[in-house]
C-alpha cells in the first residue's frame, strides 16, 4: 500500500512537497521546436502543410475537399448511438447551457457631466474548439467547449479534431448534432491550431481557440497567444480529496481512481485528519487498480503523482488545498469551510458529489485551470468568448470642465498633442 505522508503548515514531507508544486513548463523543448516548425510551415504553405501534415502524423490521406466532415457522416454515426446515451447527452446540454446562462454579463453603465459611461460585452467573431481524440474520444468536451460559445452569440464555430474520430465515436456525433454544429473538420494537431490562428485556403483564421490536446497543441496554443486569444494551456488533470471520518471509503478511492486513469501523470490527492481512512481507502486502491482494464496507466499515475496525506486539524487542510489551487477540489467534512475560503478551479461538496459529475452532467464546465493556476484563472465560459469593451458619450452641449482638468494632467505628463486635443474641445 502506498505509505502516508505527513504535511503541516510549518512541515511538509519533501516528496509530497513536489507533488504539491505546479509543475515546470511542461512542455519539452523539442515539443515547442517541433510545434514552431509546424505553426510556420502551415502559416507559409497552407492547405498543402495541412494535407502533409495530416499524412505524415496522423496517417490519413486527406485533400481539402476532405478536410471536413460531411453532415451526412456526422447523420450516420449518431445513427448509432443507444437512445440511452442519447438521453444522457440531452440532459447534459441542457444543464450546461442552463448554468451557463446564469453568466451573460449585464451591460454596466454610469454617467459623467453632460454624458454617459458603458461597459458592454460582445461575441468574438469565430472561435475555434479543439476535441482530443487520442487516449479516449470525448463527447462531453464537445458540449463544454460550444455550448459557453453559443450562450455568449459566437456567429461562427468551428470544431476541430482528429481524423476518424467523428466516424468511431457516435456519442461525438449526437453532441454535434444535438449542438447543431456545421462547421467540423477533421484536422487535429499544432497545424489545426496554425490553421485557426493564420488561416489557410480553407480555413478562415478565428479570434479564439479553446480547447484541451497534447503536448503539441498546448505549445502551439501557446505560441498564437496574442495573434488569437486561447482559454488556458492545459496540463494533467487533478484532484485534492479533503475528507474526514465521514467519508465512504469506497467512494472516495472511486473519485481518486477517475482522476488517476485520464493520463499516466495525473495527480490524484487525498487528505485528511484521519489516519484510518487513508489507511483503508490506500488498500481499496490497490485492489481498484489491480482489477481495472486500465491499470497500467493507473499504476503509472498513483505511483507517481498520488498521494496519501495526513494533517493535524482543519485549517491545514484548508491551507494544503490553497497551496496547491488543484483544478479539482473535493471536500466531504462534517464541517466544511466556506466555498471563498478555498483555492480550485471546481468544487465539490459531500458524498454525493464526484468530480465526475461536474465532468459531465451537473452544469459547470469541466475545461478548467490546471497546475496551480486556479490562483488567478477560472473554469472556460461565457467570458471566454466575450470582447468587454468601455463606451464613452459626450453630448454636444456637454460641460467642458472634464476637458480642462484632463488637459491640466497631459501638461504634467508632457503630452502637448493630448492637451492640444482636450482643450480644442473648449473652444468650439
Amino acid at each position: 500500500m502506498k505509505p502516508v505522508l505527513m504535511w503541516s503548515r510549518d512541515r511538509a514531507d519533501a516528496t509530497l512537497e513536489k507533488l504539491l508544486q505546479p509543475p515546470g513548463d511542461g512542455l519539452p523543448d523539442k515539443v515547442v521546436a517541433e510545434a514552431r516548425a509546424i505553426l510556420d510551415r502551415v502559416r507559409s504553405e497552407g492547405d498543402r502543410a495541412l494535407v502533409s501534415l495530416t499524412a505524415k502524423l496522423d496517417r490519413t490521406t486527406l485533400t481539402p475537399d476532405t478536410f471536413r466532415v460531411e453532415r451526412e457522416t456526422i447523420a450516420e454515426s449518431a445513427a448509432r448511438a443507444p437512445e440511452a446515451l442519447r438521453n444522457a447527452l440531452r440532459t447534459a446540454a441542457r444543464n450546461i447551457r442552463a448554468f451557463h446562462e446564469l453568466q451573460i454579463p449585464r451591460t454596466a453603465e454610469g454617467s459623467i457631466p453632460g454624458g454617459t459611461l458603458q461597459f458592454i460585452h460582445s461575441p468574438v467573431r469565430a472561435a475555434a474548439l479543439y476535441v482530443p481524440g487520442g487516449r479516449a474520444a470525448y463527447p462531453s468536451s464537445i458540449l463544454m467547449n460550444a455550448i459557453p460559445a453559443q450562450v455568449a452569440g459566437v456567429p461562427r464555430i468551428a470544431l476541430l479534431t482528429v481524423p476518424g474520430m467523428i466516424e468511431n465515436c457516435p456519442a461525438a456525433a449526437v453532441a454535434i448534432e444535438l449542438l447543431g454544429l456545421d462547421e467540423v473538420w477533421r484536422i487535429a494537431g499544432a497545424q489545426s491550431i496554425a490553421a485557426a490562428a493564420f488561416g489557410t485556403e480553407s480555413f478562415r483564421p478565428v479570434d479564439v481557440i479553446v480547447g484541451p490536446g497534447n503536448a503539441w497543441v498546448a505549445a502551439a496554443k501557446r505560441e498564437v497567444y496574442g495573434r488569437v486569444g486561447i482559454d488556458s494551456i492545459a496540463g494533467p488533470s487533478e484532484v485534492l480529496i479533503l475528507a474526514d471520518d465521514s467519508a465512504d471509503p469506497e467512494l472516495v478511492a472511486l473519485d481518486l481512481l477517475a482522476q488517476a486513469e485520464h493520463d499516466p501523470v495525473a495527480r490524484s490527492l487525498l487528505a485528511s485528519t484521519h489516519r484510518p481512512l487513508l489507511t483503508r481507502v490506500g488498500e481499496r486502491m490497490s485492489r481498484l487498480i489491480e482489477a481495472s482494464p486500465r491499470r497500467e496507466i493507473l499504476e503509472a499515475s498513483w505511483k507517481s503523482h498520488g498521494a496519501l496525506i495526513e494533517v493535524e486539524s482543519r485549517a491545514d487542510l484548508v491551507a494544503l488545498c490553497n497551496r496547491m489551487a488543484p483544478e479539482h477540489l473535493q471536500v466531504i467534512l462534517r464541517d466544511p469551510p466556506e466555498p471563498t475560503q478555498l483555492v480550485a478551479g471546481a468544487m465539490f461538496f459531500g458524498n454525493r458529489t464526484p468530480t465526475a459529475l461536474g465532468d459531465y452532467i451537473a452544469g459547470p464546465n469541466h475545461v478548467l485551470p490546471t497546475g496551480g493556476s486556479a490562483r488567478f484563472s477560472g473554469p472556460l465560459g461565457v467570458a471566454s468568448f466575450l470582447r468587454p469593451s468601455t463606451v464613452v458619450r459626450l453630448d454636444d452641449d456637454a460641460p467642458t470642465e472634464l476637458h480642462q482638468q484632463g488637459a491640466l494632467i497631459a501638461d504634467a505628463e508632457g503630452l502637448d498633442g493630448h492637451a492640444a486635443a482636450l482643450r480644442a474641445r473648449t473652444e468650439r
